[in-house]
């Protein structure tokens, strides 16, 4: 799914990022999947893809080739060779160090603190049960941010600014981040300028996992120029970071600047509802989450059709307000018409459709029928344990619900 499919913890105040004891049911989010024991269900927030933007700044010249091998990638032509050293190892090395850093941090961890450690403890881990994917995210928005970077030359000093784009080859993102926190400070006044170097800052805290870094820089940005990229930015650490009122306001503004830019029958339009369904959700606010889902699910009967993995997100987000408020028989319909279209799309190894299968699961447990729930926790949980790592947040949870199930 696209957003951030987000695309977190539900409770009172938001979801991702928070941690919370809802009716004794611990709720994980994922960044694209709400997950929740014994009740379960799954929201998706929803999170645009990495724009293609223009090529990259530094580049060779005509009759260029890219060789590639192990993830190095040298890019020959009539301007010389420019090596791109960041390898597959090396993201995987770096991430397995964050992982690292975070367990220990975990440890000496507060009571409050802890909850956002797990979130970006379960970011990490994501990534990395499926490091392809994440490299190639990871090469994209390096190259992102060495056109990012571009865009600053003559603001200051050219060997410095050739310095960061070159240490971005090889993965090393400690020198753009020094040049945008420079940049925003001397050129202040220069609000634009000054707006584009909080925003690289905060894809860079992003991609690092420090959310509430990237949280502030993001922030900055949107006060500063309003700009759509950062509003969503900014709107998708709010929603991360648990941040309650503060981020109803943010998604509502940027439903608001969608609809004046794409349309209110736009897909895009369609996918903030259900981002703004799902932070109202997260504050109990039922019956208008369940307005909102409903209004998300008709534009996207008309655009992506209901043949499509993002529809059965959708229809999992309107599943579960609905199971939240006792209507159980109707979610049951939902989650299995959700899993009907996963069966055709990701198919039945993929591990959505095992979070789906809990949900589905949960909501059937709540209606006493044990022994068919049991059933489908062993399913979700067979899946989950082929296809992520054994210490997985979402392996634990699962096995928590089964075995929360009442004894015969």
């Amino acid at each position: 799914m696209a957003f951030w499919q987000f695309d977190w913890w539900r409770n009172e105040d938001n979801r991702e990022g928070a941690s919370a004891i809802i009716s004794n049911l611990k709720v994980v989010i994922p960044a694209l999947l709400v997950l929740v024991g014994g009740a379960a269900m799954v929201i998706g927030i929803q999170e645009s893809p990495i724009p293609k933007d223009e090529p990259p700044t530094i580049a060779a010249g005509q009759n260029s080739n890219i060789q590639t091998g192990n993830g190095i990638q040298v890019i020959q032509g009539g301007n010389g060779t420019v090596t791109y050293g960041y390898s597959v190892e090396q993201h995987q090395a770096a991430l397995a160090t964050r992982e690292a850093q975070l367990r220990s941090d975990l440890e000496r961890a507060s009571t409050a603190e802890k909850a956002l450690i797990e979130q970006e403890l379960v970011a990490v881990t994501d990534k990395l049960s499926d490091i392809e994917a994440s490299y190639t995210t990871a090469v994209e928005e390096l190259r992102q941010l060495r056109q990012r970077i571009a865009q600053f030359e003559g603001q200051v000093p050219q060997q410095q600014l050739e310095a960061a784009q070159q240490a971005l080859y090889q993965g090393d993102r400690s020198l753009a981040d020094a040049l945008f926190a420079e940049i925003e400070q001397k050129l202040a006044g220069q609000i634009l300028l000054a707006a584009e170097a909080a925003y690289g800052r905060g894809k860079i805290a992003e991609h690092e996992i420090r959310w509430q870094d990237a949280y502030s820089h993001y922030k900055r940005a949107t006060e500063l120029s309003g700009e759509i990229d950062h509003l969503r930015a900014y709107a998708r650490m709010t929603w991360r970071l648990a941040k309650g009122d503060e981020a109803v306001v943010a998604h509502e503004a940027l439903r608001d600047l969608i609809a004046e830019r794409s349309g209110t029958q736009s897909a895009a339009y369609a996918t903030q509802l259900n981002n703004l369904a799902g932070v109202i959700d997260a504050q109990g606010r039922f019956a208008e989450a369940e307005e909102l889902y409903q209004q998300a699910l008709a534009i996207d009967r008309a655009t992506i059709g209901e043949g499509h993995p993002d529809y059965a997100t959708d229809l999992n987000n309107l599943a579960g307000v609905i199971d939240a408020q006792g209507r159980f028989v109707e979610a049951e319909e939902l989650y299995q018409q959700a899993l009907a279209i996963d069966r055709a799309t990701i198919g039945e190894g993929h591990p959505d459709y095992a979070i789906h299968l809990n949900n589905l699961a949960g909501v059937i447990e709540a209606q006493g029928r044990f022994a068919e729930a049991e059933e489908f926790y062993q399913q979700a949980l067979q899946i989950l344990e082929d296809t992520l790592p054994s210490d997985h947040p979402h392996i634990a949870l699962v096995k928590a619900n089964h075995a929360g199930l009442p004894k015969p």
